[in-house]
């Protein structure tokens, strides 16, 4: 098959969705041998993707995601490789593309959290987009349960054609040691001084930073104890009102604010936490979880989305995400309680090993080859519809030959019979 993947987000500074998309390209070329990949890049991430064999090719979109170009341009680039089939890695499918497709739906906040700046043109492209995926698409993976019947619930999505493919943990993460010094060098860089606890989330309302900030505060006063909050994540809409209440409760040198960490440091910021916390409002999977899991980390996380569904209902410390006294008492089970710290550490590295990206990669090429089971021989495809061409030759061809030597024989045969014929006649006449 000659299959296209939307690698528009090919980056860890996409969060979760990005770390997708590149775990699964990456594995896919190691588990798969036979077909043909398409991968379509931004201009940042195309210079800097280096194919691991011939079976991968990159394109380069000039399209923006969420433009009319998108809806226009990119179509043009996607016809134009003639894909058996084609994934979209995120809901950003145009609407005018109408080939065989699968669309990976990792949560639903475009959805659940409209953002207040959306414009009508914004609200009805949109919409548009969501009722041609769920008309269209031959599969839809969702990451957990939790997302399956949500899709159905709020978007119709047609039950039949819903698998459900989970994210996994990246091996960076799953290192037993840690090199101490580019530990604490990367803390100093950082302004830590303190055992801290430590949180990597987007900066939209639903990760809850307010409310965690709050109950980090009340947890300080209660309990009297010398920590730090780490927070890692590239600030948006929301920093304001996370600085303002910083400032407001006396925060300044208690809580941090990172900013975007790449792939060098997350994983040793991981590695010196004393607890990770979540304290989202919603979550499709809650990938920066298993990490922390993976890193040997205490974890506290809210009762809300698919948290629970990944990690386990004893692996973590769960709380109510609007109640900041419970969070509260969260930080204090965790960061003061050795016991409980000790144990929760356990289970979360026994909980991550049901997570792989090859078994991510298996499950979506078997989901490739079942809708490829599917496609008509017609659909101008580089597999089914060159293989049907070459059979009908390959019949037609034999066809002739066959209807040829049946010919000449029988000419054959008729010549010989005239000679002898005509030799017959000679002979008499002498």
């Amino acid at each position: 098959m000659r299959i296209g993947i939307d690698a528009r987000l090919y980056s860890p500074r996409f969060g979760g969705v990005g770390r997708y998309v590149q775990e699964l390209i990456d594995h896919l070329a190691h588990i798969d041998q036979e077909n043909e990949y398409i991968l379509f890049f931004n201009e940042e991430d195309y210079s800097q993707y280096l194919a691991p064999n011939a079976r991968f090719s990159k394109r380069r979109i000039t399209a923006k995601r969420g433009t009319l170009q998108e809806q226009t341009l990119f179509v043009k680039d996607l016809n134009r490789e003639q894909l058996d089939l084609m994934h979209f890695t995120n809901f950003d499918v145009p609407v005018l593309y109408k080939k065989p497709c699968i669309v990976t739906i990792h949560d639903l906040s475009l959805i659940k959290y409209p953002s207040g700046s959306q414009g009508f043109l914004q609200k009805m492209q949109q919409n548009m987009m969501l009722n041609n995926i769920m008309a269209n698409a031959r599969r839809l993976i969702t990451v957990s349960q939790v997302i399956k019947e949500e899709a159905i619930k709020l978007v119709g999505a047609p039950v039949d054609r819903i698998r459900i493919i989970n994210k996994a943990v990246s091996d960076q993460f799953q290192t037993e040691s840690v090199d101490k010094k580019l530990l604490e060098s990367l803390k100093i860089r950082l302004g830590i001084e303190k055992p801290y606890v430590l949180t990597v989330s987007f900066w939209h309302k639903q990760s809850n930073l307010i409310n965690l900030i709050k109950a980090y505060n009340l947890f300080r006063n209660r309990y009297n104890t010398d920590n730090q909050l780490v927070i890692v994540g590239k600030p948006n809409q929301e920093e304001d009102a996370v600085r303002q209440v910083i400032t407001e409760l006396g925060l300044g040198n208690h809580v941090i604010l990172t900013g975007f960490v790449d792939d060098r440091d997350l994983p040793l910021i991981y590695k010196g936490a004393h607890m990770y916390i979540h304290p989202a409002l919603d979550e499709g999977f809650g990938m920066t979880v298993l990490e922390a899991m993976a890193s040997n980390v205490p974890v506290a996380c809210a009762n809300a989305g698919a948290l629970a569904e990944i990690c386990g209902a004893d692996n973590a410390i769960f709380f109510e995400p609007q109640d900041t006294t419970n969070i509260a008492e969260a930080f204090h089970h965790v960061f003061d309680d050795e016991h409980v710290s000790s144990a929760l550490k356990k289970k979360g590295l026994e909980q991550v090993k049901k997570y792989s990206w090859k078994d991510t990669a298996e499950k979506t090429l078997a989901l490739y080859k079942e809708v490829a089971q599917e496609l008509p021989a017609q659909n101008g495809g580089a597999v089914q519809g060159v293989a049907g061409i070459a059979g009908s030759m390959t019949k037609s061809m034999t066809d002739t030959a066959g209807r040829m030597t049946k010919s000449v024989t029988e000419t054959a045969g008729r010549l010989q019979d005239q000679g002898k014929e005509t030799l017959g006649k000679v002979t008499k006449r002498e």
